[in-house]
C-alpha cells in the first residue's frame, strides 16, 4: 500500500510540474493550469484517504 501512495505523490507531483512548466507560455497557460490542478487534486486525494 505505501507504494501505491509513494508512486501516486510521485505522479501527482509531476503533474504539477509539468502543469507549471505549460503555464510559461500564454498560448498553453489555460492547460497548464488544468494540469496543475489534476497534480494538487490527486495529491489531496491521495492524503485524503490515506
Amino acid at each position: 500500500m505505501d507504494t501505491v501512495i509513494q508512486i501516486s505523490y510521485f505522479i501527482a507531483a509531476m503533474l504539477f510540474i509539468f502543469g507549471l512548466k505549460r503555464m510559461s507560455s500564454p498560448v498553453t497557460a489555460r492547460d497548464g493550469i488544468v494540469w496543475a490542478g489534476v497534480g494538487m487534486l490527486v495529491a489531496t486525494l491521495i492524503t485524503f484517504f490515506y
